[in-house]
């Protein structure tokens, strides 16, 4: 096989990837609302106005089904339950996220310990987003897409809560969103690079002027979200390849998420090709399930950063396929 036909047939196809909906301000979510009657179990004397800014515990679960429709996939946050909790301390205050992103391993989760600054702050986003005009929301209905459960107390003995489960329909239209909360305690945290959408798949291709080209690739199992198959392709100019390939545990693809995360990634695309001749090249392409891809080779002028990122690739991949003899 030439080097040409080789490196085109390299690319990133990504596919089977669920339905998602975003729970933004004024916008509905795009799930099904057919799950029959709503049932109503708001405080309907549940004020509207908060008084105290004095925040003593914030808790918030919900459910994050996007799949990046209409948005940019650099901008989402995986698809997941969630577990947000703030609590004030002796000492200041007590920070948890956690994150379940469904189809992969394991869960996330993090602690982290701030000064009682973080619950102003906190705060000052329950107030800017009006909150309180939800207070005492409680609808669900028997359809599928829709979980939120916002809880908040004061020191003052003042609470505020909202909840929906069910289809779009049982969310208040006043509702800003969790994306809003999730975005502060990552950015708080400083765990933005480790919360990030499950890597889908991601390949590594050397092509030689000789003709004896490879590839080795990680993926997903369809079969099996929880394991990942890792597979090496030989060529010999147009002969058949020789193809070595097995079963990894899902944690192997993992691992490899935190490589590529170590790499500030967002707008790496359309780079052109550096002015010089090539006799090998080098290749990498990778892809999340939010549908974030990328594909970048040795031969183009890359960024800063383009050339570890293909050389830790490769040396990951390289080292995880040796088992296979």
């Amino acid at each position: 096989m030439s080097r040409k036909k080789f490196l085109s047939l390299v690319g990133i196809f990504l596919s089977g990837i669920v339905g998602f909906g975003n729970f933004a301000c004024g916008h509905s979510n795009p799930v099904p609302i057919d799950g029959g009657n709503i049932s109503d179990n708001s405080i309907k004397n549940a004020p509207k106005e908060i008084k105290s800014d004095e925040l003593k515990k914030f808790s918030l679960s919900f459910l994050e089904e996007n799949a990046g429709i209409n948005l940019n996939p650099e901008e989402m946050i995986p698809r997941g339950k969630y577990f947000l909790s703030a609590e004030r301390t002796e000492t200041g205050a007590h920070f948890i996220f956690e994150c379940d992103r469904l189809d992969s391993v394991p869960v996330l989760r993090f602690e982290k310990d701030f000064d009682s600054t973080a619950l102003d702050e906190l705060q000052k986003i329950i107030r800017e987003k009006n909150i309180a005009a939800v207070n005492g929301h409680g609808k669900s209905n028997s359809a599928l897409g829709v979980f939120i459960d916002f809880d908040a107390e004061y020191l003052s003995g003042e609470t505020l809560s909202v909840y929906a489960k069910g289809g779009a329909s049982t969310v208040p239209n006043e509702w800003c969103g969790a994306k809003v909360f999730a975005d502060f305690f990552i950015d708080k945290m400083g765990i933005k690079s480790e919360v990030t959408s499950p890597l889908y798949r991601c390949s590594y291709t050397l092509s030689r002027e000789d003709g004896r080209n490879y590839e080795i690739t990680i993926k997903v199992d369809p079969k099996n979200s929880r394991q990942c198959i890792l597979s090496r392709k030989d060529y010999r100019n147009n002969d058949k390849p020789t193809v070595n390939e097995f079963l990894l545990s899902r944690e192997k693809i993992e691992e490899l998420s935190k490589v590529i995360n170590a790499y500030d990634t967002k707008g790496w695309k359309d780079f052109p090709d550096a002015d010089e001749d090539f006799s090998e090249i080098e290749s990498i392409s990778f892809g999340f399930a939010n549908g974030k891809q990328i594909a970048i080779d040795s031969q183009q002028k890359l960024p800063p950063g383009g050339s570890e990122l293909i050389r830790d690739v490769k040396n990951f991949l390289t080292e995880s396929v040796e088992p296979a003899g």
